[in-house]
């Protein structure tokens, strides 16, 4: 669950927040007289996107592991474009 924050909090406490929302990936959501405003939280990186999908995409591919078929290099090539 998120945690909310009113304004007045969190206005001095910004940095705290913000570290936070960095090493703990922890999200707060700031309030105005109870109400939701603006959310602060981790922002996920374009790096750990592309690493997420590179796996992923690993996983279809057969490589020379122990108990599999030796493959040679054009092997795994065509292994890779399917």
């Amino acid at each position: 669950m998120n945690k909310m924050v009113p304004i007045g909090r969190a206005k001095p406490s910004l940095c705290t927040l913000v570290k936070e929302a960095h090493v703990k990936g922890r999200t707060c959501v700031i309030t105005v007289d109870g109400e939701p405003q603006a959310q602060l939280g981790p922002v996920q990186s374009p790096s750990r996107k592309l690493t997420a999908a590179w796996r992923a995409r690993r996983k279809n591919i057969r490589l020379n592991r122990k108990g599999q078929k030796r493959l040679s290099l054009p092997d795994i090539i065509r292994e890779g474009r399917k």
